[in-house]
């Protein structure tokens, strides 16, 4: 080559873009989960309708995760991360109609699940290939990070965004998604160029199933599968579980309290990963424990809240639980790209983010619970759920290591 691949004309790194493209990808996932209240309030939703339409999006996200991933590795990373870009417009477009009738926010969230899904699976790994020789010479483990960072700062400026404008902007049903089809449609370009290292190298036999074929590994099952639903599981807990058990509690500014819950959640998840990488060993599974540890404790802390209704007990919670996701994401990244083979990259990220969504229906399955169980008991239910699937990682920490 006479330059290095991943040189930029422009002098930007290859993996900017790449990670750019999962920003807006994100942003436009989690834009809705503010507007939750407002849909219940304005359109007279029950809670089990409004969390159905929180949980729709998990059915899109999850087969374009399975499915998203293996196309990656087999026909390269932009293809599909294009594809990605283009349900993200044509979900905030749908969202943007809802007005029009409830039924199309159901198709809305779908596609805009599908639209998560692909970027998750494709550009996560594209950034991976990107942050590594001869594209970049970052430190092991950068990919990861990389990615971690670029997705939770789409998931918590969305929806911040999005709630300023339900405040303060006209038609809020409306404003939030036209303003993401104007910073998302120059994605489509910013793809353009970019290397695509799973091509460059020589084609290898690619999966020809929707699952990866490191996803049968003893170590991807016993340890990175139990730890994932709590990856996003606490953190549909934090930001969509709290503000309706607190509704009553902080008055007539629930709306203002779920953005303040969403934004603690992310930013906690930002400025933990850090720590996360430091927390991270070869030789055993340290930062995946750690994390399952603080999500025993973040979900005791939001038993808690519940028992209480207590506002500030609930900010606690919604930082313990974003630094329990921060440090799960990176730490399940970082155990993937170890885990992975050379041709299924893209397949075993897609299946660990789609164990990661299983997490996102805990919401819905409490608002259809709610009936029989009041919510202190159900979240006292998920801390000892939790400990278990602690119990569980410690027990296999040092197995199947890779290399061994």
């Amino acid at each position: 080559m006479s330059q290095a691949p991943g040189s930029s004309r422009r002098g930007v790194a290859p993996w900017v873009p790449a990670a750019l493209v999962l920003t807006l990808v994100g942003w436009g996932g989690n834009q809705f989960t503010p507007l939750m209240l407002l849909y219940r309030d304005a359109l007279g939703l029950s809670s089990v309708t409004v969390n159905a339409v929180l949980g729709v999006y998990v059915v899109g996200l999850v087969p374009a995760l399975l499915l998203g991933g293996p196309a990656s590795d087999r026909l390269g990373r932009r293809p599909v991360t294009t594809w990605a870009v283009l349900t993200a417009l044509l979900g905030s477009a749908i969202m943007a109609a809802g007005p029009l009738g409830l039924w199309l926010l159901f198709p809305g969230r779908f596609v805009t699940g599908v639209s998560v899904g692909l970027a998750m699976a494709a550009a996560t790994s594209w950034v991976k290939e990107l942050s590594a020789p001869p594209f970049d010479h970052a430190a092991p483990g950068a990919g990861a990070r990389r990615s971690s960072v670029a997705l939770t700062a789409g998931f918590g400026l969305g929806p911040v965004l999005t709630a300023a404008m339900a405040e303060w902007a006209p038609a809020p049903e409306v404003l939030p998604y036209l303003l993401h089809l104007v910073i998302t449609l120059p994605g489509l370009l910013v793809l353009r160029g970019l290397p695509e290292p799973s091509l460059l190298s020589p084609r290898r036999a690619a999966p020809r199933s929707m699952a990866a074929r490191s996803a049968r590994s003893v170590r991807f099952l016993r340890v990175v599968a139990p730890a994932a639903p709590w990856v996003f599981g606490v953190n549909a807990v934090s930001f969509a579980v709290v503000p309706l058990v607190l509704s009553s509690a902080v008055g007539g500014h629930d709306l203002a309290y779920a953005t303040l819950l969403i934004a603690l959640t992310f930013g906690a998840g930002v400025a933990v990963q850090p720590l996360a990488r430091r927390l991270d060993d070869r030789a055993s599974a340290r930062a995946l424990l750690v994390a399952l540890g603080v999500v025993v404790v973040g979900l005791g802390v939001t038993t808690l809240t519940a028992a209480t209704a207590n506002p500030w007990l609930g900010m606690v919670g919604s930082v313990v639980l974003g630094a329990s996701y921060g440090i799960n994401l990176v730490s399940g990244l970082q155990e993937v790209q170890r885990i992975a083979g050379p041709d299924d990259l893209g397949a075993l990220t897609g299946v660990f983010y789609a164990l990661g969504y299983v997490g996102f229906l805990i919401p819905t399955v409490l608002a259809l619970l709610a009936g029989w169980f009041d919510h202190v008991t159900m979240l006292a239910a998920l801390v000892v759920l939790a400990g278990v699937c602690l119990a569980v990682v410690a027990r296999f920490s040092r197995t199947g290591l890779p290399g061994s």
